[in-house]
């Protein structure tokens, strides 16, 4: 083993100060670290160890013990089970090292007491680097699944990252560091997410077993408890959890609770060394209100410069008490975000609010199309903390075809066909796009010989006289089309009149994009009748043309 780590000696002889009837550690002259020396007056102050931790022995001189009476006031979570889980993890050595010292970025290297892993110590399961806090960050909501266990379990965030305790890279071999680190960001949340999880009735036991088991396994790893590939729990050593418990209940019982047991409440932050603060060991909700949410997004697909999406997300509160919260919801484009609204709100006990916000399409986008991720959640009234977040509640698509038809987002825009005619459908298509990523198909099912129109007759028309009209026209190689006729039509009061484009098929170029125009005559009566594109077969024929991109 490496040399014995001392700086947390002057604790347990502290301790052993009190026990010999000293009224405080200041009668010794010492100033005990972590500011530790006061325990909670419903504890004894621990004097059993194992064996292995004994006077004389590395873990003793390391602080072990120190720092594992310490954490059983912070956290009321038993000393035994520290016992069972440092001995498994490190053989009580918390200098321990086991791989490359790499500090960040190196997840086969454990470290010191509990063998915590990185980046910069997480652990198996664990919230990412913690020197700069942040709950509302994707990447951590998404590993840890924040907005899965609100929704299934009421408990969310079932880890609080602002209460989880910063470790540095050079501060893993202190145990009373790595213990702090291990408890508040794993053993003590995830007790109390157990507790959500199991049917009701489990015993406390059994639940900081499954805290042991994974630990080892990952709450998120291919094996869910109690099935045990590697023997953790109850195979030979040192995969025994199982034996060092049994070794070492008893007599913690004996010692810390008077021969009684442990009461299964484990503290909830803030955490304090002098044991559970006020309304803690209870319930993560007293310090942390818990919410279920909901969002609509209607449409889902816009046109650049075009429209608005109207989004409104719901939120519960599931708490038996009222909360203030900032309601949320954002607009993302890949790791930036481009908008947000938000707003705070009072929600009662075991009510609802709401949040509606319309989303303007931006100006431009890129063609063809660009897609945002919609964000939504409820913060602290500071937005410090996250209570509920879903960082990947759907997508919004704007197109950047801004085209007077365009047929995206799965539109006709109010196009039609002419009856008894060789085209039988109109319908968008993502087959074929000139601009944006939809274009209008235009459907021959081999039913009719001669002229059929695609057309509009209830879409915007042009208004004035010597308007170029230009479409774009895709057709089909092998097909039974002669010809191919943008036209433009006028009412009664022009007496129907009809102007068109006459362009034989030889005068296109088939499977791609052809540019033709139509140009309203100067004289024309307005409103015009319709508008649209003629097509000429000679033959029954089936198959499919497309219309994209018109424009005056």
């Amino acid at each position: 083993m490496q040399k014995p780590i001392v700086k947390h000696l002057q604790y347990g002889l502290c301790i052993l100060a009190i026990s010999l009837g000293s009224s405080s550690c200041a009668d010794n002259g010492m100033d005990p670290a972590h500011n530790d020396n006061t325990e909670s007056v419903s504890q004894k102050l621990y004097t059993w160890v194992p064996t292995e931790c004994r006077a004389g022995s590395d873990c003793a001189n390391q602080g072990v013990p120190d720092a594992i009476r310490r954490a059983t006031i912070k956290y009321n979570i038993p000393r035994w089970f520290y016992f069972a889980e440092a001995h498994r993890e490190s053989t009580f050595n918390a200098a321990s090292l086991t791989g490359p010292r790499n500090c960040v970025g190196d997840s086969t290297t454990g470290f010191g007491l509990m063998q915590l892993t990185n980046p910069d110590h997480m652990g198996f399961l664990y919230p990412e680097n913690l020197r700069a806090p942040d709950q509302s960050n994707s990447a951590w909501q998404t590993n840890m699944r924040i907005p899965y266990y609100c929704t299934q379990y009421g408990l969310c965030p079932w880890i609080n990252m602002n209460d989880v305790t910063s470790l540095g890279c050079d501060a893993w071999n202190d145990p009373f560091a790595n213990l702090d680190r291990y408890s508040s960001g794993y053993a003590a949340p995830m007790y109390y997410l157990l507790k959500k999880k199991n049917p009701a009735g489990t015993s406390s036991d059994d639940l900081l077993r499954q805290v042991a088991y994974y630990w080892r396994y990952g709450l998120f790893g291919p094996y869910n408890y109690p099935t045990d590939p590697y023997h953790y729990l109850s195979g030979a050593a040192p995969y025994d959890y199982d034996t060092y418990v049994a070794a070492y209940k008893t007599s913690v019982n004996n010692d810390d609770y008077n021969g009684g047991s442990w009461n299964g409440n484990v503290c909830t932050p803030p955490y304090s060394s002098q044991g559970c603060s006020s309304g803690s060991g209870t319930s993560p909700s007293s310090t942390l209100p818990t919410y279920s949410s909901t969002l609509s997004v209607n449409p889902t697909c816009l046109v650049a410069g075009s429209g608005s999406s109207s989004m409104k997300a719901t939120f519960t509160n599931t708490n038996d008490v009222a909360y203030n919260g900032m309601l949320d919801i954002e607009v993302w484009d890949g790791t930036t975000k481009v908008d947000q609204s938000s707003q705070a709100q009072s929600t009662a006990a075991n009510g609802t609010n709401s949040l509606t916000w319309n989303w303007a399409a931006p100006t431009s986008v890129a063609q063809p199309k660009k897609d945002y991720t919609i964000k939504f959640g409820v913060f602290s009234p500071d937005g410090a903390t996250s209570l509920n977040w879903n960082a990947n509640a759907g997508t919004i698509s704007v197109s950047a075809d801004k085209s007077q038809y365009n047929f995206e987002c799965s539109n006709t825009q109010n196009w039609t066909f002419l009856a008894a005619s060789p085209v039988t459908a109109v319908a968008p298509s993502a087959n074929q796009a000139q601009f944006g990523t939809n274009s209008l198909a235009v459907v021959f099912s081999g039913t009719a010989v001669g002229v059929g129109d695609a057309m509009t007759l209830s879409g915007p028309l042009p208004t004035v006289g010597g308007t170029v009209v230009t479409f774009h026209v895709w057709v089909p190689s092998g097909s039974a089309l002669t010809a191919v006729a943008p036209f433009v039509k006028q009412g009664a009061a022009g007496n129907w009149a009809w102007t068109d484009t006459w362009t034989a098929i030889a005068q296109l170029t088939a499977n791609a994009w052809n540019t033709l125009t139509v140009t309203v005559p100067r004289n024309a009566v307005f409103p015009l009748d319709s508008m649209g594109v003629e097509f000429v077969t000679s033959r029954a024929y089936s198959g499919t043309a497309y219309i994209d991109a018109v424009t005056w």
